[in-house]
């Protein structure tokens, strides 16, 4: 795996860090994967176990041309201006159009490295609300997987980020950015452990949960299956929770993703 970077064309002195796994043999397809609100890309580098594939590194040994970045503001990638405010306010740091914006600069830098190559955009948590925005607003999405999506059902652990004045708000109360450590998330996974308008998605769609979760709920993947129009597939992975894919139930999800990268709605 290596790490490279690419310009951001809304601020030029900006840089997108971008995680890259590559195949030994000509990439038949890129699988270009979005990270969600609290962890940055490093998540699909990382092995459930020492000696199990990560998933960016599962995907390369499928034959495909993995790639995932870090939004600016995440991770590796430059950081806004304002996160040198320490009192963290502010209107948020990164909405879905800047995080679009930052994926159409990651995909141009794929077509120059893979011209031609078909792209399938994959979508965690978060990722997976911008995936669809994206994919209803472009034409070069081949295959979507929604993993961990939220959509469309009011989950009540997170009614704290609304507005109690108007709950279809943002609480005006919530900072503009957070620092996400070790300790806090694992502390939310511990835990766990114990709208766009989906239908004018065009593209073959996958939604992929796991059993457990509780940030992607049951409802959150019936609403989308009721409401997209497309090519269609669900599956919920027994005994996983949102971060299934560092789980001992990691590779299940990958086969999911490649069986329908395949099998399924051929490219």
């Amino acid at each position: 795996m290596s790490i490279i970077y690419t310009p951001s064309t809304i601020n030029a002195s900006r840089k997108i860090a971008v995680r890259e796994k590559l195949p030994e043999k000509q990439a038949k397809t890129v699988v270009l994967i979005l990270h969600g609100a609290t962890l940055p890309s490093i998540i699909f580098d990382l092995p459930c176990a020492q000696d199990k594939p990560t998933m960016l590194s599962y995907m390369a040994a499928k034959g495909y041309a993995a790639y995932s970045l870090d939004f600016r503001g995440y991770g590796l990638s430059s950081k806004p201006n304002e996160m040198d405010d320490p009192s963290m306010a502010g209107r948020p740091l990164i909405t879905h159009t800047d995080a679009a914006a930052d994926v159409d600069d990651v995909v141009q830098m794929i077509n120059e490295r893979h011209p031609g190559v078909p792209i399938v955009l994959v979508g965690f948590s978060w990722g997976s609300s911008i995936s669809g925005y994206i994919a209803t607003h472009s034409n070069w999405v081949s295959k979507l997987i929604l993993l961990g999506p939220v959509y469309s059902y009011k989950n009540p652990a997170w009614q704290e980020l609304a507005d109690p004045s108007d709950s279809s708000k943002l609480n005006p109360g919530i900072k503009s950015y957070r620092i996400a450590s070790r300790d806090r998330w694992c502390g939310l996974w511990d835990r766990e452990l114990r709208g766009r308008d989906a239908s004018k998605i065009k593209c073959p769609t996958l939604v992929l949960r796991g059993e457990y979760d509780t940030a992607s709920l049951c409802g959150d993947a019936d609403g989308l299956m009721a409401t997209l129009t497309c090519q269609k597939q669900r599956i919920d992975i027994a005994d996983a929770t949102h971060y299934g894919i560092l789980e001992h139930s990691a590779e299940r999800f990958f086969k999911a993703i490649t069986d329908f990268i395949e099998k399924y709605y051929p490219l």
